[in-house]
């Protein structure tokens, strides 16, 4: 491969020249529409990124994950796009050696970051369908933030051994690049000098940022489908389905198309034109899709939306312990005769309870409302606190001619001087009925407490610990539809 370069004298060029399309018709109508990606992508997943910092429910394993895929999504667009429209549109198409190689550098890590991430949301779900009794002591937070780590170094040396490797070559002849950006491919054929090593890295990129992976997450499907056909359960098979259609669109969208452009590239001639257009939406769509198929396939992020930017309307609340591990009869499990006592078809238990948290929550007709976790036991100072911090903002939002009314308990906390002050210096604005004491339990948010109770014990996969139970009562709150609160009323 232009090996006999014993003689060539080492030529870096100032400049090289970014052909794009060439000879098409009203092609910067192209360009624009990808200004337009640009614009959708960065928009989708600043929102998901913002959405995920911002809603304590999502502060999980999974989500440390599309995090760092939302922010690679929005990094590798605005490595491509700006570029892209500055050259071709405002035909500035020259550009120099330096800003190439930085150019050439950020579109393929962020291209190996974004497939590397879409692994780690397929081991996460791996896990939660094929183990889901130790999911939440295998995939943790400490251990998912590991993974991206290793990601996030792998990559960087990866892609930076491929442009130091660039350095090495010499152009003594042509400086244009066939491409809509500084290519690795398309610029070490440039070369004078052997680019043999180049072309073995070119291969060992393509093996394991899209080869390996995908091979991994093929194998991980295959034992997804096993997993599924043990479940004997129609509904729960569905429910353990629909946790990876998000991600199994993702993948598709990514690996198909850039898999079958980067072969079709290596083993035989494909027309500069076919290959940039094929090349630029397989870079550029993907990113802008991701946000939007997770926003609108993933119920609880749908749901942390809702909360996050929908008012709250309260009506009723209570302060309840939900308990970690306790069992209301015997739970079956499908399994085959040599699976008896494995720890995968035992249900996990202790003699005396595993632990319970304390919880705060308040609902009304017309809307969900909050649900917060509270650390140890509820005094009055604290419920003042809530009423102060939470319930008071949402009354004077949604009821500033004072209509409101809070209705609870005759617990100690409720009937304290502390919070009968507040009340007091509240009247105006938020009625406040007597409960009589010995009556039969009327408040509503009662019986949505069995609700809840209920969706924690068959929830998939299970709590092994007090945090693991919070996080998981937060999100079934929040999966609960509005209809099952107002059947309540009724």
């Amino acid at each position: 491969m232009n090996s006999n370069s014993d003689n060539v004298t080492f030529v870096r060029p100032s400049t090289f020249y970014i052909t794009g399309l060439n000879n098409i018709p009203y092609a910067k109508y192209y360009y624009i529409f990808l200004c337009f990606v640009y614009v959708v992508t960065v928009l989708g997943n600043s929102f998901i990124i913002s959405t995920i910092y911002l809603a304590p429910t999502l502060h999980t394993a999974k989500y440390i994950a599309v995090f760092n895929l939302a922010l690679c999504d929005l990094c590798g667009s605005t490595a491509i796009i700006p570029k892209h429209a500055d050259m071709f549109l405002f035909e500035n198409q020259y550009i120099s050696y330096e800003n190439c190689l930085a150019n050439m550098y950020f579109v393929f890590l962020f291209m190996a970051l974004q497939s590397h991430t879409l692994l780690a949301l397929c081991f996460d779900r791996v896990i939660a369908i094929c183990f889901p009794l130790r999911y939440h002591s295998i995939v943790t937070k400490s251990t998912m933030t590991l993974i991206i780590c290793f990601m996030w170094v792998f990559c960087v040396t990866l892609v930076g051994l491929m442009i130091a490797l660039i350095t090495r070559l010499s152009f003594c002849k042509s400086t244009t690049i066939d491409s809509y950006f500084c290519d690795h491919g398309p610029i070490y054929r440039l070369a004078c000098n052997d680019y043999f090593p180049n072309y073995m890295m070119a291969w060992v990129y393509i093996v394991s940022v899209i080869c390996i992976p995908l091979i991994l997450i093929a194998i991980s499907y295959a034992c997804i489908g096993f997993a599924l056909l043990k479940i004997s359960h129609g509904g729960e098979r569905m429910k353990a389905m629909k946790t990876c259609t998000s991600h199994f669109i993702l993948v598709s969208m990514f690996y198909l198309p850039i898999f079958s452009i980067y072969m079709s590239t290596l083993t035989r001639y494909v027309p500069a034109n076919t290959r940039i257009v094929n090349s630029a939406i397989t870079q550029t769509i993907p990113p802008m899709l991701n946000p939007i198929i997770y926003t609108l396939k993933t119920e609880e992020v749908l749901q942390s939306i809702k909360v996050l930017y929908k008012q709250i309307k309260v009506n009723s609340a209570v302060e309840e312990p939900v308990e970690l591990m306790k069992n209301r009869g015997r739970v079956a499990v499908w399994r085959s005769p040599k699976e008896a006592y494995h720890p995968d078809c035992c249900m996990p238990g202790v003699k005396h309870g595993g632990g319970s948290v304390m919880v705060w929550a308040a609902i009304s007709w017309h809307s969900l409302g909050l649900i917060l976790v509270l650390d140890g036991r509820v005094t009055p100072k604290d419920y003042q606190t809530i009423l102060e911090d939470h319930v008071h903002p949402v009354v004077q939002t949604l009821y500033p001619e004072g209509s409101a009314m809070c209705q609870d308990d005759n617990a100690q906390i409720h009937t304290a001087r502390l919070v009968k002050d507040w009340f007091d210096e509240h009247e105006s604005e938020v009625e406040h009925p007597p409960w009589p004491a010995q009556s039969p339990d009327l408040n509503i948010i009662e019986k949505y407490k069995d609700v809840l109770e209920e969706r924690v014990r068959t929830s998939f996969p299970k709590p092994a610990s007090r945090s693991d139970l919070a996080t998981i009562l937060q999100e079934e709150w929040l999966k609960i539809h509005l209809t099952t609160v107002q059947d309540l009323y009724m």
